[in-house]
């Protein structure tokens, strides 16, 4: 038997679907009375029956729940927006509208066509948590600019990123994406855009770490003459602190490297970030393939919270000239 919750679902994705927009908000009040007499009369809509979001005369038109829903929110997704330039086009696209806090969303980009050397993404969420820039910019002194290449050249990329976000607090934020093209040592960049998203976040969950993993960044591995093996690697936590890094170096050599709880910052409007730097030298009793692994560990500010995600990079010795790390892994519970 088809269910009040089921019936207001298809009512609202029929109305999103087929309405024309001057009709829209008229039936949406009638979809979302019906919501809340099915409230009132004790029967459980479990969708939240009054958040929708629709397009009325080409504005959005956000509905939220009763204060007393405490689930989570039924993603919304908000329109697809595309931006173009010259020399590159990109569209993106929010998965949910309306959340709650420490509810993951999903702000998806793709980049259509670019000229240049990359093109990437910039994603700006609005709450001040930092967020690096798509694939990066090839990292060299800057020079002259010069004048603009000409688009004729430009080739499909198909280059899709999907970005995983949460909010701590309650509020109102606008998502700012970009896409820049960027051509060598900074001779030329350009830029199509800003998109804005206005994302509504409710009260919900508020854990003490962000629903993130910490990234590496950066590393490599170098041989000298007497072969040692030179390590660094950085890694990036966006909604957490990163307090212990532990190499294994595959032959039963493992390193703790600690970061003091002491150094983590609450900004208590948003999860707190790091990024943490090591270096660390081995030398293997005989040559051949080898694997070094990295166990992650990040938390709150309050140690609270805690998870863990291993890297693990495999190569042979001896090296042929630097090797770069190539993070591979999973978030794993916390263990001990």
């Amino acid at each position: 038997m088809t269910s009040v919750d089921d019936r207001i679902r298809e009512e609202l994705r029929a109305l999103v679907d087929s309405a024309p927009a001057t009709d829209q908000e008229a039936r949406l009040g009638a979809i979302l009375r019906r919501g809340r007499r099915a409230h009132r009369a004790g029967i459980v809509v479990t969708i939240a029956a009054v958040v929708v979001a629709v397009s009325v005369a080409g504005v959005a038109l956000t509905l939220l729940p009763d204060s007393h829903e405490a689930g989570p929110i039924v993603p919304i997704p908000s329109p697809i927006l595309r931006a173009s330039s010259a020399n590159i086009d990109g569209t993106a696209q929010v998965s949910s509208t309306v959340v709650r806090t420490g509810q993951v969303f999903t702000i998806t980009t793709t980049i259509d066509k670019y000229n240049g050397l990359s093109g990437f993404a910039r994603v700006d969420p609005g709450d001040g948590t930092p967020i690096p820039a798509g694939n990066g910019a090839p990292s060299c002194s800057r020079v002259a600019p010069r004048a603009a290449p000409q688009a004729r050249n430009a080739q499909p990329s198909g280059g899709l990123d999907k970005l995983t976000y949460a909010y701590r607090v309650p509020g109102t934020y606008q998502i700012t994406v970009s896409f820049l093209a960027f051509w060598p040592c900074g001779t030329y960049e350009e830029t199509a855009g800003p998109l804005t998203f206005t994302i509504r976040v409710l009260p919900g969950a508020r854990p003490s770490a962000g629903p993130f993993e910490p990234v590496l960044i950066q590393g490599g591995i170098n041989e000298d003459r007497t072969g040692v093996l030179h390590l660094d690697a950085s890694f990036h936590d966006r909604g957490g602190w990163i307090s212990q890094i532990i190499v294994s170096w595959g032959d039963g050599t493992n390193r703790i490297f600690e970061f003091p709880f002491a150094r983590c910052t609450d900004p208590v409007t948003r999860w707190p970030s790091s990024e943490q730097t090591l270096a660390d030298k081995h030398t293997y009793d005989r040559a051949g393939a080898h694997k070094v692994t990295f166990k992650v560990i990040r938390s709150g500010c309050d140690e609270k919270d805690r998870t863990a995600k291993s890297f693990s990079h495999e190569f042979t010795t001896p090296l042929k000239g630097h090797e770069s790390l190539i993070p591979t892994g999973r978030l794993l519970p916390r263990s001990g």
